[in-house]
């Protein structure tokens, strides 16, 4: 499309909304900044999608020095505000760019533009701008002097402590208020003892606090307790919100100080206080009183912290009430009965981090709840108290209709380590429920069951193919002539995963003589068993698999082939390289790659030539590995190439890979 400037021109100025809105879209596209003074006139149009589309094209286009003192000219729209915050929100959006330009038009600037170019400066936040800001907080304009005071809290740069300091002597409580955020937000702990020193002045004080915290220095510790000793109780809920951060900030010495602090000067008072500010409307006092209760180990907070575990506070109420320790007990047993399932299972949960048995017989009770994640929280912390009373109630969860809750109940069973319930897994092998033969399997094998091996054994002839490979899983864990049986039983079940499952613990399990018995499973039907037999034969057999991982090397799937080539890789068997060279003819690409790894593995040097012609390969994948490869085997012969691929290589991980391999080779 020919451009054509009086139609655009005239497009901007149509009465038509979606005329205007095409020629801003046209000019995002040409990126054509000679029509910037038309799209400044539509940041007060009255229609809100072409102020938003002028201001997205502006940004988009880019700014020059016409454009931007289009913009200042802006700031001085006494009538439009919406002009002004406009301009303004533009002006930030152009960023670094803008920062030059604004500063030089500051010094003929009226008192009202000057302002709003500081709080531009401000939000771009550019320290560039640093000496005209803090000039600025001695301007006889206050709301200049606000200005440049709260941009040098975003500026964030340490040569504007000292000047905020200066005013914190000033008589002009506003000023000093500002002054204070604005050194909070540099934290340069240059402020603390000046901070410090504004305790005393009522309008001041929590501002002070706060901004003690943020700044995170051990020195602001004993005046922020005697805050919370002697304070109203805004200032000590300020105090409290302040020790909370200076502990988060600080090291775990000083962490100690502050709540051995704490402790020294806790009265009555204090936690009548702490106990209030759970029911604060802000948050953060909430949170700190949590937390302070916690330093303090206080048990009479217990139930005032029961309903946060209701809350998005639950995490640091379970923390506290887990610190309070025993002594919580007895409250939150008393807070159960009516409570709802979010606080039942943090109750729950607590139980067992403190992990006193006097909570027994009411997580008893919560693993027959309605609710299934009280279930399963409940079965969880009885796994971590291991009381031996809960083994056969847990019993009753091994059919729960959650697997969730099925799989706590079995891990706490199996953690409690009761061997009194095999007599009673043994009766649930007979259950018409697969889930509960199938948990009962898995807990004989965990409680090393030997006298079940003939009910296990059984299993494995189970129609539901999830049964017996869990069965076999469980006779992995036994020991005794049986266990030998059904390995070779299973490792011709006609489900891939049962004979998975087999191989494994005939790799992991030296005492038992198997490895023969699995050798004819490198032609197994299933390619995640011939690749299991590749990786278990490596494993046992070291270099002695050879011949073997050959064959497997050869197969007609990938994955196999890969899996072999790994094993190779893995046992370091030089002997085989030749045969590992032929695998590079190989058409799928993921073959190569690990073929290539295979060689670097393997050390020798021989194969460098081999590998170079495949830094130039297409495929990204294969130019790292060959890079990595050569510098494995310190192949001097292809460092010029690598340098250059250092350099000039489109993919960054290949720059990378080949610099990492000409620093090997080098080195």
């Amino acid at each position: 499309m020919k451009y054509n400037k009086e139609e655009i021109v005239a497009g901007l100025k149509s009465d038509s909304i979606e005329i205007k809105l095409g020629a801003l879209a046209f000019i995002r596209g040409t990126k054509e900044k000679g029509l910037a003074p038309h799209i400044i006139e539509l940041l007060s149009d009255k229609e809100w999608r072409v102020r938003e589309s002028a201001v997205l094209t502006i940004l988009d286009i880019g700014a020059d020095e016409a454009l931007i003192n289009g913009l200042v000219s802006l700031l001085g729209s006494e009538d439009n505000a919406g002009n002004r915050n406009s301009a303004m929100d533009v002006l930030v959006g152009i960023g670094k760019e803008a920062v030059l330009p604004l500063m030089s038009r500051i010094r003929d600037a009226g008192s009202d533009v000057r302002k709003f170019i500081i709080d531009v400066l401000g939000d771009i936040g550019d320290k560039r701008s640093i000496k005209i800001v803090i000039a600025a907080i001695k301007d006889d304009n206050e709301n200049i002097k606000m200005s440049a005071i709260e941009a040098l809290g975003k500026l964030k740069d340490k040569k504007g402590t000292e000047p905020l300091i200066e005013l914190l002597r000033s008589d002009n409580q506003l000023i000093v208020f500002a002054a204070i955020k604005s050194l909070e937000q540099i934290g340069d702990s240059r402020a603390v003892e000046p901070i410090i020193s504004l305790l005393g002045r009522s309008f001041l004080e929590r501002a002070a606090l706060e901004a003690l915290g943020k700044l995170g220095d051990i020195r602001a510790l004993n005046p922020t307790v005697s805050a919370l000793h002697t304070g109203s109780k805004r200032l000590k809920d300020s105090a409290i919100k302040t020790l909370v951060e200076l502990h988060n900030r600080s090291s775990h010495t000083g962490g100690i100080r502050i709540t051995h602090r704490v402790n020294e000067i806790y009265n009555k008072e204090i936690y009548l206080h702490l106990l209030s500010a759970l029911g604060d409307a802000d948050e953060g006092v909430r949170l700190a009183a949590i937390k302070v209760f916690g330093w303090i180990g206080e048990y009479k907070a217990a139930k005032g912290l029961v309903r946060f575990l209701d809350t998005d506070l639950k995490d640091e109420a379970i923390n506290t009430l887990t610190v309070i320790g025993r002594k919580a007990v007895r409250p939150l047993l008393e807070e159960l009965p009516g409570s709802n399932a979010n606080i039942r299972e943090g109750i729950a949960r607590v139980f067992g981090e403190i992990g006193d048995r006097n909570s027994v017989p009411a997580l008893i009770n919560m693993i027959q709840d309605e609710n299934g994640h009280v279930r399963q929280q409940a079965s969880v912390s009885i796994g971590k108290i291991k009381d031996r009373s809960c083994s056969r109630p847990l019993l009753a969860l091994l059919g729960d209709q959650y697997p969730n809750v099925r799989d706590a109940a079995v891990d706490a069973i199996s953690k409690i380590n009761d061997r009194s319930v095999i007599p009673l897994l043994i009766e649930l092998l007979g259950s018409t429920e697969s889930t509960v033969r199938c948990n009962a399997i898995k807990l004989l094998g965990r409680l090393g069951a030997s006298e079940a091996m003939d009910k296990l054994s059984f299993a494995l002839k189970d129609e539901d193919q999830n049964i017996r490979k869990t069965a076999i899983e469980a006779i992995g864990h036994l020991q005794g002539p049986g266990v030998q049986n059904a390995l070779l039983l299973a490792i011709k079940d006609e489900t891939p995963a049962v004979r998975l499952q087999a191989i494994g613990i005939i790799i992991k399990r030296r005492d038992l003589d198997l490895i023969d018995q699995i050798i004819p499973l490198i032609s197994d039907g299933d390619i995640w068993v011939r690749a299991a037999i590749a990786r278990g034969l490596g494993e046992r057999l070291g270099r002695e698999a050879g011949s073997l991982l050959l064959d497997l090397m050869h197969d007609k799937v990938g994955v196999v082939q890969i899996a072999a080539l790994e094993t190779i890789a893995r046992i370091k068997d030089r002997e085989v390289i030749s045969e590992v060279k032929g695998m590079l003819e190989s058409s799928d690409p993921d073959v190569v790659k690990v073929t290539i790894a295979t060689l670097g593995e393997l050390g020798n040097a021989e194969v460098g030539p081999t590998i170079i012609p495949y830094l130039d390969n297409p495929d990204w994948r294969l130019r790292v590995v060959s890079a990595k490869t050569l510098g494995k085997i310190r192949y001097g012969p292809a460092i010029e190439r690598l340098k250059t691929m250092a350099k000039e290589d489109t993919d960054n991980l290949v720059r990378q890979s080949a610099q990492f391999a000409v620093e090997q080779i080098t080195r």
